[in-house]
């Protein structure tokens, strides 16, 4: 039999099986494609297939990988000068104490000792900073010798201007703390295990959660170059409180703003088991949360 005549016969096996009059279906097409929404530009389009479209009324934030601190947007060339056998540094317009501190290889700390430096710590320009002695002798060693965290963005991390936009905050603290975020603590203030302390507690979180102000203030940093928090968000409330939220995937507030209690300051991450880092500091040193937060 030839090859015509057996797809010749198939077809009359086949019709035969179909009711006279009936139609024979097409091919089933395939079920349409769920729409995910539009794609926003930022980490949120490209990170994680699972991770939640961003609210396009929420565009104008900034989110925690596209924020550069000032010390990050004008960084400082060193260019000491010699009075008396001792180095000083000539404070310009936009020079942070972090840049500066970066520049020279010299812990900020140290800068603020050998000034005498109080609370604001403002740095004006035109000031000359006299810069301890340092031993480190290159650009790559200086770099690799500097460490920040928040004491440093605290004391050292606004911009010396003509006249000045210093950061305070509210003058006095006004009301109580509430918890940032609902979920079981994970770890607690004070020393743990492997050697480590912990400044501040850690929450458990649901994924993408939201971050609340834990009380009304002043946004004083919003950023990533902290190592060990993440996504950090700095709030001073005024009588040397300040609070700080770490782990922090997105932002919707920047340095300056200013918040009400329980407002929303950004999201956590979308990974699996998320936690917020969240501590309190008064006149810089960290205290246990819990001892200010309400019971529950």
């Amino acid at each position: 039999m030839g090859y015509r005549a057996s797809v010749f016969i198939a077809a009359a096996l086949l019709s035969a099986c179909v009711p006279p009059g009936a139609r024979v279906p097409a091919e089933a097409a395939p079920p349409p494609a769920k729409f995910a929404g539009p794609k926003f530009a930022g980490p949120q389009a490209t990170a994680r297939p699972r991770a939640p479209l961003r609210d396009p009324r929420l565009d104008h934030f900034d989110t925690i990988a596209g924020v550069k601190p000032a010390w990050e947007m004008r960084p400082v060339t060193p260019n000491a000068i010699t009075i008396d056998g001792k180095r000083f540094h000539n404070v310009t317009t936009g020079d942070t104490g972090i840049a500066i501190a970066r520049a020279y290889g010299i812990p900020w700390s140290r800068v603020i000792a050998a000034n005498a430096m109080a609370e604001p710590y403002v740095i004006k320009q035109g000031q000359r900073l006299l810069l301890p002695a340092n031993d480190v002798p290159t650009m790559e060693a200086r770099a690799k010798a500097f460490h920040l965290n928040i004491d440093d963005i605290l004391t050292g991390g606004e911009p010396a201007v003509p006249t000045q936009t210093f950061v305070v905050g509210p003058r006095h603290f006004a009301g109580k703390f509430d918890w940032p975020i609902a979920g079981r603590l994970v770890s607690r203030f004070g020393p743990g295990g492997s050697g480590r302390v912990n400044q501040g507690v850690d929450i458990a979180a649901p994924s993408g959660g939201t971050i609340r102000a834990s009380a009304d203030g002043t946004v004083a940093f919003v950023g990533d170059g902290v190592p060990g928090y993440g996504g950090l968000i700095l709030i001073r409330h005024g009588d040397g409180w300040i609070s700080a939220y770490g782990h922090a995937a997105t932002a919707r507030v920047k340095r300056g703003t200013m918040v009400k209690r329980g407002g929303s300051l950004g999201t956590v991450s979308t990974e699996a088991a998320p936690s917020l880092h969240f501590e309190l500091r008064h006149d810089r040193k960290p205290v246990d949360p819990v001892g200010y937060l309400p019971k529950r």
